[in-house]
């Protein structure tokens, strides 16, 4: 009976740790037409319990082409669960470089925006895995729909392959539906679903809420 009771525990424990819930705050500083930072910070769980799998902090240093073309340059740092195993209490550190190309076009009535990525991905050593370094590239595509003055839609998808130990490969995928919140013209929530595909033909559930703010700072007048 014992071992009965382990056995559902266990499968119960796997079927969370194929849910999760993404947590994510953005901060973007602009200080002129040209140039902004921006900061993200997040936390993300493996199941519905909220065991801990990762928390990070990105930044980096944007450039506007123009309104609807821009590149920005950054690093990260990542804290990984090295095991879903809850007795585990250890997080491998993961140092990231990464750059983007960001691209948006209005067609009509909804708004396409085009994302590729690369990172440059430092593993730090943990009891599960030496430390190795790989190079991963990203490509999103947006579909931004307003339904009301302060609501909008937004359907995205985003696939990802890397390359580690001279073996390119792919990473994953994740398909997101959004409903976004506009509070005002600096101020927005998101939240949603993303179904996430990994090797192996293993899906995972997440809950994503994120909170969006554009800051902007002032350029001092001077008197002619």
């Amino acid at each position: 009976m014992g071992s009965l009771i382990f056995c559902k525990n266990s499968v119960a424990q796997q079927q969370q740790q194929h849910e999760g819930v993404w947590l994510g705050g953005q901060v973007q500083i602009k200080f002129s037409n040209k140039w902004a930072w921006q900061h993200d910070a997040g936390f993300r769980t493996a199941g519905t319990t909220f065991l801990t799998q990762q928390y990070l902090y990105r930044t980096g240093a944007r450039y506007f082409v123009h309104k609807n073309l821009s590149f920005v340059g950054g690093g990260a740092i990542f804290f990984s669960r090295s095991s879903l195993d809850q007795s585990n209490h250890e997080f491998g550190r993961e140092w990231r470089l990464w750059q983007e190309a960001f691209h948006s076009v209005s067609l009509k009535k909804i708004l396409w925006q085009n994302r590729f990525t690369t990172e440059q991905r430092f593993f730090e050593e943990t009891n599960k895995k030496p430390a190795y370094t790989a190079y991963r590239f990203r490509i999103k595509t947006i579909f931004t729909k307003p339904v009301s003055e302060k609501w909008s839609l937004q359907l995205s998808d985003e696939y990802l392959r890397q390359a580690a130990n001279r073996v390119f490969t792919f990473d994953q995928n994740r398909l997101m539906l959004y409903g976004l919140y506009n509070q005002n013209a600096t101020t927005t929530f998101r939240t949603g679903y993303m179904w996430l595909l990994l090797p192996g033909r293993i899906s995972r559930h997440i809950l994503n809420m994120n909170y969006l703010k554009t800051l902007h700072v002032k350029q001092p007048k001077y008197k002619v």
